[in-house]
């Protein structure tokens, strides 16, 4: 998946590799690996990990998969909310780390195609 920003420049792209029990996504951004994302399945509530170079993050949601914190060390760092009753997906993302903005827009799509899809 690519993801432009509204000028036509590449913001992010997002590459799923399928596997066996669960697939795994790898986030680049500016032609570098940003963030390797893969989902958990111990749970009826949604875990996935989000494993960069520097922090280790656990998103976790509810048990309809619409609302997801994302944690580092215990800390919440980004909220992302899914809209009900719309025909397309629509999320709201509250981002409290603002260093890692450009990794927490590019995981909501990583988050929801490994969930919704």
């Amino acid at each position: 998946m690519y993801i432009h920003r509204l000028d036509g420049s590449e913001f992010s792209v997002i590459k799923k590799k399928t596997g066996f029990i669960s697939d795994k996504y790898t986030i680049y951004c500016g032609g570098e690996n940003l963030a390797s994302i893969k989902r958990h399945m111990t749970s009826i509530k949604p875990k996935i990990s989000i494993v960069t170079n520097k922090h280790n993050y656990l998103v976790s949601g509810d048990i309809m998969a619409n609302d997801f914190t994302i944690c580092n060390n215990g800390i919440t760092v980004a909220k992302i909310t899914k809209t009900t009753f719309n025909i397309k997906d629509k999320y709201r993302i509250d981002i409290f780390d603002e260093d890692n903005a450009d990794l927490f827009l590019s995981a909501v799509i990583a988050i929801d195609n490994s969930i919704h899809n």
